[in-house]
């Protein structure tokens, strides 16, 4: 790989392709057991257990306004120099 060039991480929400550098990524995980956080917005579904560090999990397409959750769907979790935080998105691809 040549200097400069990124590797990206493809995913998808409803129809739409997104791509996050692969650097920014910690782990994509299977949906997860998550808790309700009191008084968040309605795209925020919760918090989960991530190698024992707590991590908030956004809707990602709840919060961009482009469709509904898909329940089969995968975690992005971010790395944790960005945020404490996991996107639940439609798909992963390679």
């Amino acid at each position: 790989m040549s200097k400069g060039t990124k590797r990206l991480l493809l995913f998808t929400l409803g129809d739409r392709r997104y791509a996050l550098d692969l650097e920014d990524i910690a782990e994509v995980l299977p949906p997860p057991v998550t808790f309700p956080v009191p008084w968040a917005p309605p795209s925020l579904m919760g918090a989960m257990n991530f190698h024992g560090s707590l991590v908030a999990v956004l809707d990602l397409a709840a919060f961009m306004k482009i469709g509904p959750l898909v329940p089969d769907g995968n975690v992005l979790v971010l790395d944790r120099g960005l945020a404490n935080l996991a996107l639940w998105v439609d798909r992963v691809g390679n």
